[in-house]
């Protein structure tokens, strides 16, 4: 989804939910991909996600990506959890620890599989396999 279908829709459901500011033109409708009905979206549906899509962070907001590491995640819904993905996403202190994770996973990895491969080796050698 990019930007564009983002306030395409935006402007969609803030006409819905004021109709008498709403402007002359009618934005195009949303393009949905993965829908599994044929039926429209009921209107809580509808504010749930105007409501999940103006608390959207701003990328270059520090404190969003500090509030969201202090408060309890566990049990978001998945569109509750996309601001706090995408500040993640573009936090690059947040990617670069999980890149250094990746690689020190890596490197224990290799340590227990050279010292799996130094006991089995013993092992043969000390008639014990």
């Amino acid at each position: 989804m990019d930007q564009n279908d983002l306030e395409s829709l935006l402007a969609s459901l803030r006409q819905q939910q004021d109709p008498t500011s709403a402007p002359e033109s009618t934005p195009a409708p949303f393009p949905s991909h993965h829908s599994t009905s044929a039926s429209a979206p009921s209107q809580a549906d509808l504010d749930a996600l105007l409501n999940t899509l103006t608390a959207l962070p701003n990328a270059t907001d520090s404190t969003a990506a500090t509030s969201s590491r202090s408060r309890d995640v566990s049990n978001l819904t998945f569109p509750e959890s996309l601001p706090i993905l995408h500040s993640l996403a573009t936090d690059q202190a947040f990617l670069d620890s999980i890149e250094a994770m990746w690689d020190d996973q890596k490197n224990w990895e290799l340590r227990m599989k050279d010292e799996r491969n130094r006991l089995e080796s013993e092992a043969t050698r000390a008639g014990l396999s």
